[in-house]
């Protein structure tokens, strides 16, 4: 029998980081679907003035944006002030070859719940997407234009 050693303090952390990715994902779809990185655009924004404009409750825009700040995708600044880091320019909406888009949609809820049925799919070999849906991505699609 082998020895069962710990992993290292730093290996836990990378792990946990990447279970906790579906966090990310929705931290900058919320992010994208209220333009922050649009609104940012022109300069440093205070968390107040940019919940004023996407009408979102202040303090829970103030702890999105200070997520989002750790991940290295805004700057937080003092006075409640965020602007955009180079990460962060990659989600606005008017720049050549954003991610815009691919994160707003990688959040949605129809695309999202699929993948809580990803167990399922690969133990009965059924496409998770079917399991959740009634049908195929490319049918709900068709169906549903304006989700896209």
């Amino acid at each position: 029998m082998r020895d069962v050693k710990a992993p290292s303090a730093d290996s836990v952390a990378a792990v946990r980081r990447l279970a906790n990715g579906y966090q990310v994902t929705q931290a900058l779809h919320v992010l994208v679907r209220l333009g922050i990185p649009d609104r940012l655009a022109r300069g440093p924004r205070s968390s107040a003035d940019l919940a004023a404009e996407t009408n979102a409750h202040e303090p829970s825009l103030y702890r999105l944006l200070r997520a989002v700040a750790a991940l290295g995708v805004l700057n937080e600044m003092d006075g409640h002030r965020f602007a955009l880091t180079e990460l962060g320019e990659a989600l606005r909406s008017d720049v050549p070859g954003n991610l815009a888009g691919w994160t707003e949609f990688v959040g949605r809820p129809y695309h999202w719940s699929a993948w809580a049925r990803l167990l399922e799919g690969v133990m009965t070999g059924e496409h998770a997407f079917r399991l959740e849906h009634g049908m195929s991505v490319w049918e709900y699609r068709q169906q549903h234009p304006d989700e896209l």
